[in-house]
């Protein structure tokens, strides 16, 4: 192919001049972009805000490209898509050392990837990186949108939700064993941001902090996480497991590698709830299956112990964990079903502005004679308010009350 003027679309990217207030301008000075990251960034960005860019491209006659730029079209709709070859073709032409240059730019560890300004490349099947589309990140696109700072959205590329909580700290109610266990990580991630702040050196440890929740259901463990990160300013994403184990070979890897990496430039907490379903014990090995599944646990644990963020790994049973991750752990927490006194205080706190107990309800006695976990009561306080509401005096009965603990335990097979 021979070389083409390449320097003609350079003169045609809209840079911003020093007085636009325009949002790209806003972006610019935001992130500090040379003029090489703003093409990259603008042609994300053109499908959705500047389609007119995307046309300067192709003759007035001609569904054709002036250049040879590797525009990849739509199965739906024939439009047309910038890929990565687009912006690098663009740059460095065909000039060898230059594309080298310009392939920095999608390195991983890029600005424009940890800052999510354009998204990880899924490129087709087969195909080299440099042809996937060229996209804006998710939480980046998001945020020019809803001028908000809501974060990515669940994708194939990023199976995980972002999980947030209207309670506040002491609306957990624990026991002061698991709580002095909480309050220690939240100083762990404390210091690491205030080592930050400083310019403190601590490059002798690693960063980041692992952490088992370990309990039975309904004590409180995915609250926990969620309060952290809000204690914390950071976001907690829960992982969805069911779209990232996957039973062909080395795709869970590839699935869980996405997280990863995608979760390295958030600052965010990644909560893999039923964390036994992809952290599971070894067995021992018989056939290829199992050989393949005792090396995807591996992989698991390298990858888990090389991450530099935080991870919390929610189980019911402590030793469904694979025992190898015990030592990756900076702490293992256990959350107990709640005493008689710790009952009485979520009794109370479930208790909305508003409502009160009725005459014949004693909260004394339903705490040290009803054994139910947060979650149950959490459940109970829900339809007992539902009921107050229906009738319109705001009272919650204790008729309610028990028909809603009869509902919870006959959940689990039990009698009240």
């Amino acid at each position: 192919m021979q070389n083409a003027d390449f320097s003609s679309f350079l003169n045609q990217i809209p840079i911003p001049k020093e007085k636009d207030k325009s949002v790209f301008k806003s972006i610019v000075n935001e992130y500090n972009l040379n003029e090489s990251e703003q093409l990259v960034v603008l042609l994300s960005l053109a499908p959705y805000f500047l389609p007119g860019f995307i046309n300067s491209f192709f003759d007035s006659n001609s569904t054709q490209p002036k250049q040879d730029l590797f525009f990849n079209k739509s199965l739906i709709n024939k439009s047309i898509y910038p890929s990565i070859e687009t912006a690098i073709s663009i740059l460095g032409g065909t000039d060898i050392e230059k594309r080298q240059e310009y392939f920095r730019l999608f390195n991983i560890d890029s600005k424009l990837f940890k800052e999510d300004l354009i998204a990880l490349p899924v490129p087709p099947h087969g195909e080299p990186f440099t042809r996937a589309t060229l996209t804006p990140g998710q939480s980046f696109l998001n945020n020019i949108i809803s001028d908000k700072n809501r974060g990515p959205e669940f994708s194939h590329d990023f199976p995980a939700t972002l999980i947030e909580s209207d309670y506040s700290w002491d609306d957990l109610i624990l026991d002061y064993e698991t709580r002095t266990q909480l309050q220690e990580m939240k100083e762990w991630l404390d210091y690491e941001n205030i080592c930050r702040q400083k310019g403190l050196d601590i490059e002798k440890f690693k960063l980041g902090y692992k952490c088992l929740f370990f309990g039975v259901p309904g004590t409180g463990k995915t609250l926990a996480a969620s309060l952290i990160g809000k204690l914390t300013n950071r976001k907690v994403y829960r992982i969805d497991l069911s779209a990232v184990v996957s039973k062909y070979i080395g795709e869970t890897e590839k699935n869980l590698a996405r997280i990863f990496d995608r979760a390295s430039h958030g600052n965010w907490i990644l909560f893999f709830d039923e964390a036994d379903a992809l952290f599971g014990k070894r067995g021992t090995t018989q056939n290829a299956h199992d050989r393949y599944a005792n090396q995807e646990v591996s992989y698991l644990l390298q990858r888990f112990e090389n991450y530099e963020g935080v991870s919390i790994l929610a189980s019911n049973f402590k030793d469904n964990i694979d025992t190898a991750f015990y030592r990756r752990f900076h702490s293992i927490v256990r959350f107990k079903n709640p005493e008689s006194d710790e009952r009485l205080r979520l009794w109370e706190v479930h208790l909305p502005k508003g409502f009160e107990f009725a005459e014949d309800v004693d909260l004394h006695e339903i705490s040290r004679n009803v054994k139910i976990t947060g979650a149950g009561i959490y459940n109970v306080m829900r339809r007992s308010c539902m009921k107050a509401v229906i009738n319109n005096d705001m009272l919650i009965k204790g008729s309610d009350m028990l028909e809603s603990v009869k509902m919870e335990f006959a959940k689990e097979n039990k009698l009240i």
